[in-house]
């Protein structure tokens, strides 16, 4: 689930890892006065790794007939609405691409009429949760920071 060719429990925990990496950056262009794009699919090192890992992920018995890339993209949408709630989700779009015959998502993001705060879990190094609560995520620069409370604030009377 964005991300997993290896399969097994430690590939499971880093694909929650990564779908919560994948949440929060979205949440941070949400809370951005110009939005952004995340791609996925591509490694920080501008690598195509392409998705199918992914599409193999989310295939299952029952879905067997269903495109993989519908798939993705309604697992990537249950996950943003889930997160960020739907009202937020709609200000999000992706198209897929592909790149020597590797699929990416561009996920485009238009900045949110109000403040997304999203539940944020740590996990310790078994993968069990540590503890869950709402975080307030921004992007500095090329990067995804969470706010403390009164940073959150300060930005929340410049921003909206």
């Amino acid at each position: 689930m964005l991300v997993g060719p290896d399969g097994g429990y430690a590939a499971e925990l880093r694909d929650k890892l990564v779908e919560l990496a994948t949440i929060k950056t979205v949440a941070a262009f949400l809370n951005s006065r110009d939005g952004g794009t995340l791609l996925i699919g591509v490694a920080d090192d501008s690598s195509i790794h392409g998705l199918e890992p992914d599409y193999e992920s989310l295939r299952s018995e029952e879905k067997k007939d269903r495109d993989d890339r519908d798939l993705f993209q309604l697992h990537l949408g249950n996950l943003l609405a889930n997160a960020c709630g739907p009202a937020a989700a709609a200000n999000v779009t992706a198209q897929i691409q592909t790149i020597n015959g590797q699929d990416i998502w561009r996920v485009h993001v238009q900045p949110s009429g109000h403040p997304i705060a999203v539940t944020d879990v740590e996990v310790d190094d078994n993968g069990q949760h540590i503890k869950k609560k709402d975080s307030f995520f921004v992007r500095v620069i090329n990067g995804t920071r969470r706010l403390t409370d009164d940073d959150r604030d300060k930005y929340i009377a410049g921003r909206w």
